[in-house]
């Protein structure tokens, strides 16, 4: 079919086919834009973590009272917890933890090399934890050794030294990810290196494979994560990781906190499994998922309604026009093809227009934003032929009612 005459009768309602493709372009960018982030909220929901999840618990335990605010009586209290908690039958390990991992909190640090200058430091993510952390979240450690006793500071500190919630400000020996390793240390050769992290010597004794927590809005920095042996415990929050056996598991859910709450019945404590609190990190992205779902859903239904509409009332304005093509011979399908032929070289134009839109923005907010990823092309490509589809299929109920003008309409023109 020709499309002269169909763009000689766009140019006649300049004013409406104008607004069409305005708004199939806003729809179109709005649309890539949120494919593209809902594929980034996915991967990072999909992406394995290095983290044991299954029989795995996380107790919190806040202890009010002027008696727990002395740091070494809270840490003697913790150290009978742990040992408690060990000696129950089906218990793997036990580490008490000062940032719960998966949820998405946690602090920064900035390793270097000891000769490096300031502006090659590398931000990580920093977990202040007990000996068997390792174990517990059962991490793979490819190089060195786990925490020993030994490596933690002293359980009753001398008055010198900062308190528990402090970072060490002493030489420390630490376990790092191998993308820790690997970015500091090209060649391989991290284990037994020492580091400048802030001020403080770190010495890297092991190193795991993986581990991913989310932090921030850089989705690489959670890969890089460094552990620092510790006693992690504050009046406010003492947290405690239990691995235990599979068929323990929901025996030690249940009856763990009330056996804890036994020796000392005025602290708070409750449970949890490692996978719900991975599922609260992840609650924000699924909710940001749904929300631009209805989104898209929303723009593309008044967009296809838009378009319906349109062709819609150009069948309506046009009668006589079709009832004299159709008495000059003109067949059902020649009608169909015309007012699809329309639909798609409008939707084809805003289009274009989108999908430039869509990669200026995309631009902007890469140069703005860490954790914007890309556009690919096969988002582009869905997001156009989805549309494109929708918009063609919105236009055959008033095409298929515009093949029904009888050809004796055309007499009312004479």
């Amino acid at each position: 079919m020709s499309i002269g005459p169909i763009f000689r009768a766009m140019k006649k309602n300049k004013a409406a086919v104008g607004l069409l493709i305005l708004e199939i372009a806003l729809t179109l960018t709005i649309i890539i834009s949120s494919l593209n982030l809902i594929k980034s909220a996915r991967a990072r929901i999909l992406k394995p973590s290095g983290v044991e999840l299954e029989n795995i618990l996380a107790l919190t335990i806040k202890s009010p009272g002027e008696k727990y605010a002395e740091e070494t009586y809270l840490n003697q209290v913790t150290e009978k917890d742990l040992r408690f908690i060990r000696s129950q039958p089906g218990v793997v390990s036990a580490s008490p933890i000062h940032y719960w991992p998966l949820k998405g909190g946690g602090s920064l640090t900035h390793l270097k090399l000891m000769d490096a200058p300031d502006d090659q430091r590398m931000r990580s993510v920093i977990f202040y934890c007990g000996t068997q952390i390792i174990q517990t979240l059962g991490l793979d450690l490819i190089e060195g050794r786990a925490f020993l006793e030994s490596d933690l500071p002293p359980l009753i500190p001398d008055e010198t030294e900062e308190t528990a919630t402090d970072r060490p400000t002493r030489s420390t020996n630490i376990i790092v990810t191998l993308k820790v390793a690997e970015a500091l240390f090209p060649k391989g050769d991290a284990l037994g290196k020492t580091l400048l992290a802030g001020n403080n010597t770190c010495t890297i004794i092991g190193i795991v494979r993986k581990m991913y927590s989310r932090y921030g809005s850089e989705d690489s920095l959670g890969e890089k994560i460094t552990f620092y042996p510790f006693r992690p415990a504050s009046p406010s929050f003492t947290g405690i990781l239990v691995k235990t056996e599979g068929e323990m598991f929901d025996a030690h859910f249940t009856t763990l906190e009330e056996k804890l709450q036994i020796s000392y019945p005025n602290r708070i404590i409750s449970t949890e499994s490692l996978a719900e609190l991975k599922a609260k990190g992840l609650f924000g992205d699924r909710i940001f998922i749904k929300m631009l779902s209805i989104v898209m859903v929303l723009l593309l239904f008044v967009t296809i309604l838009g378009i319906y509409g349109m062709t819609s009332f150009s069948v309506a304005k046009r009668k006589n026009q079709i009832g004299v093509r159709r008495a000059l011979g003109a067949r059902k399908r020649d009608i169909i093809s015309y007012f699809l032929s329309e639909t798609g070289l409008i939707v084809l134009m805003g289009s274009s227009c989108g999908v430039i839109l869509a990669l200026i923005m995309n631009g902007v907010f890469m140069a703005a934003l860490d954790s914007m990823p890309p556009l690919t092309v096969s988002i582009i490509v869905l997001s156009v032929a989805a549309l494109f589809l929708l918009s063609l299929l919105s236009t055959l109920p008033p095409s298929l009612k515009a093949t029904r003008i009888p050809p004796i309409v055309a007499s009312k023109s004479i």
